[in-house]
């Protein structure tokens, strides 16, 4: 895949996460996907044969993002210096700060 079509498909992700959290999983679509990312309905279905596959590309790239910043708050608790007990503590608040932060999730 050339840059530009990887970037092209990229956009498109993006455009599907942007249409999932406006309105919900039910309004994504590859014409909505489309929308969102200003790409071609032709181009969103060449990058994605089906909606499913759409689905699981916004999928990677939200669980990709969310563990990514919770692993590094993470990351910083465990390289804190604490002793298991006071690292097990620590883990546990960040993690339970970042879920009531986001409820909805």
């Amino acid at each position: 895949m050339t840059r530009k079509g990887a970037e092209r498909r990229a956009a498109i992700v993006d455009g599907a996460v942007k249409a999932i959290a406006r309105e919900g999983l039910a309004s994504l679509t590859h014409r909505r996907a489309a929308m969102e990312a200003g790409a071609s309905l032709t181009a969103t279905m060449y990058h994605f044969t089906t909606k499913d596959d759409l689905l699981v590309a916004a999928s990677e790239r939200l669980i990709g993002a969310e563990a990514e910043r919770v692993g590094t708050e993470v990351v910083e608790e465990l390289l804190s210096g604490a002793d298991r007990q006071e690292t097990a503590v620590g883990v546990t608040t960040v993690l339970s700060r970042i879920l009531a932060e986001e409820p909805e999730r």
